[in-house]
C-alpha cells in the first residue's frame, strides 16, 4: 500500500514505478508497473463576463435580459463545471426579504442553493423571471480534481421604470386676464420621484432641441411673452420620464399706444355706438376693453377682439 501526501508537492504529472521485491531485495521482473498520477492542488478560476465587470463591481442598468455569461479556466486537471448562486432584492425592501434562484423549480425562494451553469470553460445561464431590483451573482468553478473556486461576484441593479416629474407654479392663479401674469413673475418649482434613484431634473425654454439645463432651485420666467417650459427627469440608470410641458404667460408692459379717434355716436335713451381706430403700432394689442357708467353709478364694461373697432354701449340711463 502506497501512502503519498500530494498536498505538499507541485501540480503536475508524476510517474510512479511499482515492482515487487523480497526481504533480500530480489526483484520480480514481471511485477514492474508504471503509473502516472496527476497532482492538482490549485483551485480553478471563473470570470462573469456579463457587463464586463471586475470581481465585486456593480452595474446600474435598464437593460437586463436575465442572461448570465462567463468563462472558467484550470491549468492542470481542467474545468469540470461551474456553480452559480443568484439572489434578488426588490427596491425599497428589507434585506430579510432577499430571495434566491431555485434552478430546479425556476422560482425565487427564501433559501440559497447552488446550481450548475451550462458549459465549462465558456458557460451561461438564463434566468426566466427577471423582476426589477438588486441582483448578486456569484460563480464557483470546480475542476476535475474537485478543487472549488472561492467565488467571483458581480452586482446588477436593474431598473426599467421611468421616473416621474412634476411642476408647481406660485402663484398658481395669474394676476392678469386670460391666463396672463402682469405684476408678478411667478416662481416655478420642479420635482421628481423614482422607484430606485433619481439622477437629475432638466428643463429648457421654448424648445426641445436646445441645451437642457439641470434644475437646482426654483426659478422665474426668463422674460415677458408666451413662454413654454419643457421639463423631464432622468434616473441613475438612464431612464427618462415623460416630457412635461407648461405654458406660462407674462406681460407687465402697457400697450405702446392708445386707441385713436375714439368717438361715441347715435346716442339714444339707452344706447350709444362707440368707435375707434387702432393705435400705431398695434402689434402688441390683444383686445380692447371698454367701460361706461350707468347714471346710478354702476360701472359696466365689455371686451372686443384686437381687430374689432366698434361696440354698442347699453343700459346708459
Amino acid at each position: 500500500l502506497l501512502d503519498w501526501d500530494t498536498t505538499a508537492v507541485e501540480d503536475g504529472v508524476y510517474t510512479i514505478k511499482l515492482e515487487a521485491r523480497d526481504s533480500a531485495d530480489n526483484k520480480d521482473s514481471g511485477s514492474k508497473h508504471w503509473v502516472e498520477v496527476t497532482v492538482d492542488n490549485t483551485k480553478p478560476s471563473s470570470v462573469i463576463t456579463s457587463y464586463g465587470l471586475a470581481d465585486g463591481e456593480e452595474v446600474e442598468t435598464n437593460d437586463f435580459s436575465g442572461l448570465i455569461e462567463g468563462t472558467a479556466t484550470d491549468a492542470t486537471s481542467g474545468v469540470d463545471h461551474v456553480l452559480l448562486s443568484i439572489s434578488h432584492l426588490g427596491f425599497g425592501e428589507d434585506e430579510s426579504n432577499r430571495e434566491y434562484w431555485d434552478a430546479t423549480n425556476s422560482a425565487w425562494v427564501a433559501t440559497d442553493s447552488l446550481f450548475r451553469a451550462n458549459g465549462t470553460t465558456n458557460w451561461n445561464y438564463q434566468l426566466t423571471d427577471i423582476p426589477e431590483g438588486f441582483y448578486n451573482v456569484t460563480s464557483h468553478a470546480v475542476d476535475l480534481a474537485g478543487n472549488v473556486e472561492n467565488t467571483y461576484t458581480i452586482k446588477i441593479v436593474y431598473d426599467k421604470t421611468i421616473p416621474e416629474v412634476n411642476l408647481t407654479i406660485d402663484p398658481s392663479s395669474p394676476d392678469g386676464d386670460r391666463g396672463w401674469y402682469r405684476f408678478i413673475n411667478p416662481t416655478i418649482t420642479l420635482g421628481a420621484s423614482d422607484n430606485y434613484d433619481l439622477d437629475h431634473i432638466e428643463y429648457q425654454w421654448n424648445s426641445t432641441t436646445g441645451t437642457w439645463t439641470n434644475y437646482s432651485a426654483p426659478f422665474n420666467l426668463p422674460g415677458e411673452g408666451q413662454n413654454i417650459i419643457y421639463y423631464r427627469s432622468v434616473d441613475k440608470v438612464g431612464n427618462v420620464s415623460d416630457l412635461g410641458v407648461k405654458e406660462v404667460k407674462l406681460d407687465g408692459t402697457n400697450p405702446a399706444g392708445a386707441p385713436l379717434n375714439v368717438k361715441v355716436s347715435n346716442i339714444t335713451s339707452n344706447t350709444a355706438d362707440a368707435e375707434w381706430e387702432a393705435p400705431d403700432p398695434d402689434d402688441d394689442v390683444a383686445y380692447y376693453r371698454l367701460s361706461w357708467k350707468h347714471e346710478d353709478g354702476t360701472v359696466r364694461g365689455a371686451e372686443t377682439g384686437f381687430d374689432d373697432f366698434k361696440h354698442q354701449l347699453d343700459q346708459l340711463y
